[in-house]
């Protein structure tokens, strides 16, 4: 194992003399193989897929950014495009720019991670790049990731119709982008990649980030695991082939490419592992330190010969512990020094016995050392008292090993603090909210007046909920709610321009919301202004206005079960609070008493009054032939004409019961609220002309609360 440490050692250490060359070396290799194979799958344009013009772009490509050769790669794609079809170069052009915009603004420095999945697939081993990306990138790499992988089934399209005549004409034009479209976009097995490849990234990532022995094996492992089951099982629910032996090598050779990644990037030796504290004036940071595997290149054995031709073997473990024991002593003696500065009791435990002139520091010892041995060249030099100065530059030298010393700590410690900080930054939110909603989490005092607030606040969402489910406000509101999605995803990859304009058009818009929800908004206040609340909870005696007679409601009741017999159309509008003035208008003005042979009369075919419909104000006919309004509501069944519309179109704008006869099948249905109810019985038109014929007004209903609070309280007395 050892050995394999020292080979990366020596790999690193050659990559770092030569890593530009390195660099260039691969961009060039990455950038011939791919042109080459944009060359091979389309080749449309004849003059481009020369090998010579393969090389030349790579060498172009080699001196610039990576990006730049994305950019060539793209022109160099559509140019074969658009000599195949100006069509299916529209529709790549128009991918390719919508890729574009999340590539740039989310991993523009990830090309490589573009340019090597169209690669990896062609190869068979495209789960290798989710591998790497997951160690070594974050999440953003999906990007660039999906980008590759679209790309690769776009050339997979093209290489397959490389051999068809260019299609004339527009339809032909619009049905070969049709054919393009639905083969690149509706390929499960492009789906299925892209599906598994998300899923096994995510495993990867989560788990080589958890505080785990070894948590870049499991990682590994697990994630190429996942995409071989997540494959299997996508290929076998969407019915696509799939090979299972190239499957499960590719990921074999995709879990080794991760292993050889953590040789580099996180070699660690878990069986030092330490927790270590540190602290500051707001955090305390608790941390498991996992030392680094660094492995020395062992020193060889040196033979050196002098001019006698003797040999000398010089041990290179020996050499190491010799200038280890001169450390310690010239350690040691610095100590001496510089503890005899501070205190004269101390200096002289430590001084020997004879004099200052007589004393000599160590420094002073090996340098009259050296120049004892060393050759005289030139005059002697001067004798003078180095005690003083020794003693400044042995202090200055600790200073310099202290404060050097106190570098590197720090360096180890930012460094030992950085995954700290980095799974602060991640869960910082996470945690935050544990801390405010989760422990200690406070539990306000109930009372009951929250009680009923909650309830009232229920069912008022519930009533809106209702009424915009029962009217084509549903339909507008699926709309906002889209538009409202849109704006959201503008503000997750920050595109600024879109933010800006909505936050611009906000008055707008609600100006807008209003205009467009004026009928819904002026029903809705309409119906609760018909909710009668005080009769519905006042326990009083009640006084009952009755709307119509029970003549009038067998007469109406008898005479659409008559029409229904022979399959006469009608169309009856009850009035109840609401005054139908403005549709009686449209009418012939009538007045005369509701029986059911005026009311067959009126609807006899070849009559003057049977086309349109009668409103019925209390046992009064009062206007003939009116038209009503048709409505807008797209869940009516088809099979219903314009009388049955305008029936549900009248009960949505007013509170009237409308009675419909149907002409084909001679089905009576009732509308009232927006609600069609379709082929009833006696029995239930009876009911529902009961329970809307006892309607009380204000003024009435007032009176008879005031008499029945009377009679009450005299009972009570």
């Amino acid at each position: 194992m050892d050995n394999i440490y020292v080979i990366r050692e020596r790999i690193e250490a050659v990559y770092g003399k030569h890593s530009k060359s390195f660099d260039k070396a691969f961009q060039f290799i990455l950038a011939m193989i791919t042109f080459t194979m944009i060359n091979q799958n389309t080749g449309f344009m004849k003059s481009l897929s020369s090998p010579v013009i393969s090389l030349g772009l790579a060498v172009v490509a080699t001196f610039l950014p990576p990006a730049v050769l994305v950019v060539l790669a793209t022109i160099l794609l559509l140019a074969h495009t658009l000599a195949a079809s100006i069509g299916i170069f529209a529709v790549s052009a128009l991918i390719f720019l919508i890729m574009y915009i999340f590539y740039i603004r989310l991993a523009p420095k990830m090309a490589f991670v573009v340019l090597l999945t169209p690669i990896a697939f062609a190869l068979k081993i495209p789960f290798v790049v989710p591998v790497a990306c997951a160690l070594i990138y974050t999440p953003v790499s999906l990007v660039p990731m999906g980008c590759g992988t679209v790309v690769y089934y776009m050339m997979e399209y093209l290489k397959k119709i490389s051999a068809a005549s260019k299609t004339s004409g527009s339809k032909a034009m619009l049905a070969e982008i049709s054919t393009y479209v639905q083969k690149v976009f509706q390929n499960k097995e492009m789906w299925l990649y892209i599906v598994a490849f998300i899923i096994g990234f995510f495993i990867i990532y989560t788990i080589r980030r958890q505080e785990l022995d070894h948590a870049w094996k499991i990682g590994i492992i697990a994630g190429a695991i996942a995409n071989v089951v997540v494959t299997a099982m996508g290929s076998i629910a969407l019915g696509v082939n799939t090979s299972y032996g190239p499957l499960i090598i590719g990921n074999i050779v995709a879990a080794v490419a991760g292993l050889v990644l953590e040789l580099f990037l996180f070699s660690v030796d878990y069986a030092r592992s330490e927790r270590l504290q540190f602290e500051d004036d707001e955090y305390y940071y608790y941390v498991k330190a996992i030392p680094k595997v660094a492995m020395t290149t062992p020193e060889k054995t040196v033979k050196k010969i002098n001019e006698h031709q003797e040999t000398e073997i010089i041990d290179a473990e020996a050499v190491k512990r010799l200038s280890q024991d001169t450390a310690e002593e010239e350690t040691k003696a610095i100590d001496l020094e510089v503890h005899a500065g501070h205190g004269q009791k101390r200096e002289a435990e430590r001084k020997p016995s004879y004099g200052d002139a007589d004393y000599r520091s160590p420094a002073q010892i090996r340098a009259s050392q050296a120049r004892k041995h060393s050759p005289k060249r030139g005059p002697a030099p001067k004798k003078h008292d180095m005690k003083d100065v020794d003693k400044m530059l042995l202090t200055q030298s600790l200073e310099n090993e202290f404060h050097a010393g106190r570098r590197r700590k720090d360096r180890k410690t930012e460094k030992s603090l950085k995954p700290c900080r980095e799974v602060r930054g991640m869960e910082q939110t996470i945690a935050d909210f544990i801390d405010k909603y989760g422990i200690g989490l406070y539990i306000p005092r109930v009372h009951i007046t929250d009680i009923i607030e909650v309830l009232i606040l229920t069912f008022l969402i519930y009533q809106v909920i209702i009424w915009i489910k029962n009217t084509k406000a549903w339909m507008l509101l699926r709309g906002i709610i889209v538009l409202a999605g849109f704006i959201l995803l503008a503000a997750v990859f920050k595109m600024h321009t879109i933010l800006f304009i909505a936050r611009n058009s906000l008055t707008v818009m609600a100006t807008a919301a209003i205009v467009v929800f004026q009928p819904e908004l002026r029903r809705a206040l309409e119906k609760l202004g018909e909710k009668q609340f005080l009769t519905s909870v006042v326990p009083f005696e009640q006084n009952r206005e009755i709307r119509f007679s029970e003549e009038t409601r067998e007469d109406i009741i008898r005479a659409c079960f008559a029409m229904g017999k022979v399959k006469t159309g009608a169309l009856i509008v009850v009035e109840q609070a609401i005054r139908l003035t403005e549709y009686e208008s449209t009418g012939i003005q009538m007045d005369c008493l509701v029986s059911s042979q005026v009311l067959i009369n009126i609807f006899e075919h070849n009559t003057p009054l049977h086309d349109g419909a009668i409103i019925v104000r209390g046992d009064r006919i009062v206007s003939a032939t009116c038209y009503l309004p048709l409505s807008d509501n797209m869940g009516i069944s088809k099979d219903l004409g314009t009388r049955h519309r305008a029936a549900v179109g009248m009960s949505e704008v007013s509170d009237a019961l409308v009675i419909t006869v149907s002409e084909e099948t001679g089905a009576v249905s009732v509308a009232q609220g927006g609600e069609l109810t379709r082929s009833i019985n006696e029995a239930e038109l009876r009911v529902k002309l009961e329970e809307v014929q006892h309607k009380s007004s204000e003024t009435n209903r007032i009176k008879a609360m005031w008499k029945g609070w009377r009679k009450h309280a005299k009972k009570n007395n």
